[in-house]
């Protein structure tokens, strides 16, 4: 982990933590979200958000970003470290179950971005995801969404979100373990030979940052 990323989640802790005491000490409540969603697909119904007419006060989402924030810290040495871990794994085929769009093909270049319908963070991201999807059209840069989630589920999630991009079920985990995805939403970038050039948080991307993760590195 660079040490100014680390000090930007340090920074982003104390403000959170300090602007929460201020709205404690005024009785008030304040609009922070959650960033990240560790993976259990095992209990997705413990992770729904609580109502919001039954959040006391200060509960409403302010307590989810600092852990949030907090975990990234630990979370922060996660994911895929060996550019060929597709590869090694036999994975470069990209044979999940689609429950829309096409499957991406081997060969070129393409974003894999992880996500549960359980997961606030996940669906928040959404605007962001369909407005990239948007982006990255015509410029021969695959995107596919990947959930471990059942098919049927999966399918009619993503139809009452309007998701217009390809969604695929990695149904046995095979890439989530192989990419050592530990939390949610996460994304990883592929080149056209198949080597992971990218991973992080799936917030972080946007076409400029795809574009130059996949340049030929002088």
């Amino acid at each position: 982990m660079k040490p100014g990323h680390l000090l930007s989640i340090l920074a982003r802790i104390s403000h959170k933590f300090s602007t929460a005491l201020r709205y404690v000490g005024a009785g008030g409540d304040f609009p922070g979200f959650g960033t990240l969603q560790g993976v259990d697909p095992a209990s997705p119904p413990n992770l729904h958000e609580t109502p919001a007419s039954t959040r006391p006060p200060f509960a409403r989402h302010e307590f989810c970003e600092i852990c949030g924030l907090a975990v990234a810290l630990t979370l922060a040495g996660c994911g895929t470290k060996d550019p060929d871990a597709l590869a090694e794994a036999g994975l470069l085929s990209y044979e999940f179950t689609m429950a829309q769009g096409d499957r991406p093909q081997s060969g070129q270049p393409l974003v894999i971005e992880f996500w549960a319908s359980w997961c606030g963070p996940c669906i928040k991201l959404f605007p962001h995801l369909k407005k990239l999807y948007g982006e990255l059209e015509g410029t021969g840069i695959q995107f596919a969404a990947l959930t471990q989630e059942p098919l049927n589920h999966v399918r009619e999630f993503i139809r009452s979100q309007e998701l217009p991009y390809p969604v695929g079920v990695d149904s046995e985990g095979q890439f989530h373990e192989a990419l050592n995805v530990k939390y949610i939403p996460y994304a990883v970038i592929v080149d056209a030979e198949g080597r992971v050039v990218w991973s992080g948080h799936s917030g972080r991307l946007s076409k400029a940052l795809i574009e130059k993760s996949l340049a030929p590195k002088s």
